[in-house]
């Protein structure tokens, strides 16, 4: 947060997203191998909290399976979500931060055990299927909204130290036509360089000037 928020007011916006889409990489291939650890041991994991009834345990390991099936989500999710915090979107990140808990999960609690009933299911089967269900919504919730402002970012970053400049003039049709032409600026290091290439012509001038009066 702290990386995005101070390059966002720097209007670095290229290093935003690489460390947007750094710290998205990092956390899905951590939470992947975390959720493979947990899909394994799912039993002995679940065995800690369920205690030592047989229906608790087979109810608990399920349900945990299939919420680590949409663990790895999440990076895209709170990523996207701190992204949009810390550039000033707070209308998309309240959208994110509810998406989880409020707009996929009351709903789905209180609507999947009589859907599954109808469908020839236990209702115990909804339950289980809430909370990756709503993981599942508040990143298909995240996809459209992080990717917007993903390309926003990158049509800054094309045209940061860009300018429109007018090639020619011409008539068309009694009309005055102006063809343009998109320039950029050179970057900070090219600027840099040139001035010490014009430093160093400069000290070779100088240093023969020197010599020739001195002859």
């Amino acid at each position: 947060q702290p990386v995005c928020g101070f390059n966002y007011g720097a209007e670095r916006y290229d290093r935003v997203l690489r460390a947007f889409w750094y710290c998205v990489k990092v956390a899905a291939v951590v939470l992947l191998c975390l959720a493979g650890l947990g899909f394994v041991f799912a039993g002995p994991i679940t065995n800690l909290v369920a205690g030592a009834s047989e229906d608790a345990l087979r109810i608990a390991a399920f349900t945990f399976r299939v919420q680590l099936v949409a663990f790895p989500l999440s990076a895209w999710v709170v990523l996207c979500n701190m992204m949009l915090q810390n550039i000033g979107v707070t209308g998309k990140a309240t959208l994110l931060a509810l998406a989880r808990q409020g707009l996929a999960f009351i709903p789905l609690v209180l609507l999947l055990p009589g859907l599954m009933e109808l469908l020839g299911f236990t209702p115990l089967l909804g339950i289980e299927l809430v909370q990756a269900l709503s993981d599942m919504i508040a990143f298909l919730i995240a996809i459209p909204i992080g990717r917007s402002e993903i390309r926003k970012l990158e049509l800054q970053v094309m045209a940061k130290g860009t300018a429109l400049i007018p090639l020619g003039m011409y008539w068309k049709k009694n009309r005055v036509k102006v063809r343009l032409g998109l320039g950029k600026g050179k970057a900070e290091y090219d600027k840099r360089n040139d001035i010490r290439k014009r430093d160093a012509e400069e000290e070779v001038r100088r240093a023969m000037s020197y010599r020739q009066k001195n002859r």
